[in-house]
């Protein structure tokens, strides 16, 4: 393997079928499994990356990673571009990719969200007003992902101050909201709504990791009377929830709400981390001022 390795990244010619474990050529292979995972649908990915050379540094590169229609001989297109151009790095053919490819996700609908939320992340963030990026978002993920979404941010978040701490009874306003149908329940909170955390909710954002309900039966049965829960976690028609905290720069600034309706299949775990992803975006664009 390594001496395969030294091969692809010396600038000696190495025959497609010799290739290394692709995600092994990077410093992060995480990277290279996101690559895979947006290119789909004909689509193009492109990032900058360290790759891992023989002597156990690095080779700054810039990877192309593109999706071939269906009947081609392989999945992808592959190509490294060395940012040092003293250190070329050779371009592998279409073929050369096939073999290496992580095993495919076990759903592939999540990979297909996941491409779309990907293709428009350049929409999200592209104003400092985080109302405006709110609304984005929220039109990203409804219809593609969920039924119904709603975000909430800390009033100090609005005011262009530290989130503070999400403890129970923290105030929140409600900044956005969308539905597939296109009209959002008068049952539950509005834009401009103030809510007050609940104990639950709280702990689950200052978590930092979305957690989500497949089904809400049981949910319902526990809450019945409790108006002000219902109305801000339980729309009539929903059938599955998920909470994600917003992120950025290890502070919560928010929460993104979601839901699916009967019909549609209920949240898991894959979606989770779908949403995760999203929930981070915001520490990818410009940040306003006092953030």
């Amino acid at each position: 393997m390594t001496r395969k390795i030294t091969g692809a990244l010396s600038g000696a010619a190495v025959p497609p079928r010799c290739l290394p474990d692709i995600g092994a050529l990077f410093a992060d292979p995480s990277l290279w499994a996101r690559l895979v995972a947006g290119a789909v649908g004909g689509a193009r990915r492109h990032a900058h990356a360290r790759l891992v050379r023989p002597e156990g540094d690095y080779l700054a590169a810039h990877v192309d990673v593109i999706a071939l229609m269906e009947g081609s001989s392989a999945r992808f297109l592959l190509r490294l571009s060395a940012s040092d151009r003293a250190h070329p790095v050779p371009i592998t053919q279409a073929g050369d990719v096939r073999r290496e490819l992580p095993p495919p996700p076990a759903d592939p609908r999540a990979v297909e969200r996941l491409a779309l939320i990907n293709s428009a992340a350049s929409e999200i963030g592209s104003s400092l007003d985080m109302v405006r990026n709110a609304e984005q978002l929220t039109g990203v993920l409804v219809p593609a992902f969920a039924d119904l979404a709603a975000v909430d941010l800390t009033e100090p978040v609005l005011l262009g101050e530290e989130p503070g701490d999400l403890v129970t009874g923290a105030p929140m306003r409600r900044v956005a909201v969308r539905a597939a149908d296109g009209g959002w329940p008068s049952e539950n909170h509005a834009p401009e709504d103030i809510i007050r955390l609940g104990s639950v909710e709280s702990a689950h954002l200052r978590g930092g990791t979305a957690v989500f309900l497949p089904d809400l039966s049981e949910l319902r049965t526990v809450l019945a009377g409790e108006e002000d829960r219902i109305r801000l976690i339980l729309p009539p028609a929903a059938t599955s929830l998920m909470l994600v905290p917003l992120q950025a720069r290890g502070m919560v600034l928010g929460a993104l709400v979601l839901w699916r309706t009967a019909g549609h299949r209920p949240f898991d775990q894959a979606d989770a981390s779908l949403a995760e992803e999203v929930g981070f975006l915001r520490e990818r664009r410009p940040r306003p001022a006092g953030l």
